[in-house]
């Protein structure tokens, strides 16, 4: 996906991080629900390049002039145990019959 986005040299990895939220799968990818008690894990990147949020936005679905249309929006949300934030791209739409992930951990 880096490659493919052209990515590289555009974030640095940062380590694993995690979230308050719930974790749905929708198919072929994830989507995320922020707050309430459970925790989501994943992958915290360093912004080297803030013009790196254009493609990943696409990729995400997320419209910054048309955030209602989109189906992800791109928030900072608090980060667990940390005291810092992060982007956090959360789904925008009503979970309904999407399978919770009970672990918090997307694999594929």
């Amino acid at each position: 996906m880096f490659r493919t986005l052209g990515l590289s040299g555009r974030l640095a990895p940062a380590g694993a991080a995690a979230m308050r939220g719930a974790l749905y799968s929708l198919g072929a990818y994830p989507g995320l629900v922020p707050g309430g008690r459970g925790l989501v894990h994943g992958e915290l990147y360093r912004v080297l390049d803030p013009r790196v949020f254009a493609p990943l936005d696409r990729y995400e679905d997320f419209w910054p002039d048309d955030p209602a249309a989109s189906l992800f929006r791109r928030v900072r949300a608090p980060l667990s145990g940390r005291a810092d934030t992060a982007w956090v791209y959360v789904y925008n739409r009503e979970t309904g019959r999407a399978r919770p992930i009970p672990s918090g951990r997307w694999t594929l």
